[in-house]
């Protein structure tokens, strides 16, 4: 086992500091700016993207959960892949802007659901605390 000396454990330590504080301001700002696209989108749902919609909402919670301290039993790689998901859905000009008609939340669309799917066993691990708490 390598030893380090107690100044590489201390930059080591500060480093991840750095890196959670970055991530935990991220999370605050899509968590922030994802809300109010989420509100502008929420009667423009299809019936069609019902599920993915609800999948979406239990993200948000999940990701709302965490930021207030009441849910941490996550993996680092989980919020980082929400942040990213919900950075795209914020952002405008994404590979189809949303500015145009329908084909415009379709990359979002697209990439939510790819993001969903890789958090899934977070989210039913994250919807089955919700129910005991």
């Amino acid at each position: 086992m390598v030893k380090l000396s107690k100044v590489h454990e201390e930059k080591i330590k500060n480093e991840f500091e750095k890196e959670r504080n970055f991530m935990y301001e991220d999370a605050i700002k899509a968590f922030e700016e994802g809300s109010k696209k989420i509100k502008k989108l929420e009667k423009k749902i299809p019936s069609s993207l019902k599920v993915l919609w609800e999948d979406l909402i239990l993200m948000f919670s999940l990701l709302k959960d965490y930021i207030n301290g009441n849910y941490r039993d996550i993996e680092f790689k989980t919020i980082t892949i929400i942040i990213i998901a919900i950075f795209y859905l914020i952002n405008p000009m994404d590979i189809i802007p949303d500015i145009i008609p329908v084909l415009g939340y379709v990359d979002d669309a697209a990439i939510i659901s790819m993001a969903l799917k890789s958090i899934e066993h977070e989210l039913q691990k994250y919807q089955q605390w919700l129910k005991e708490n």
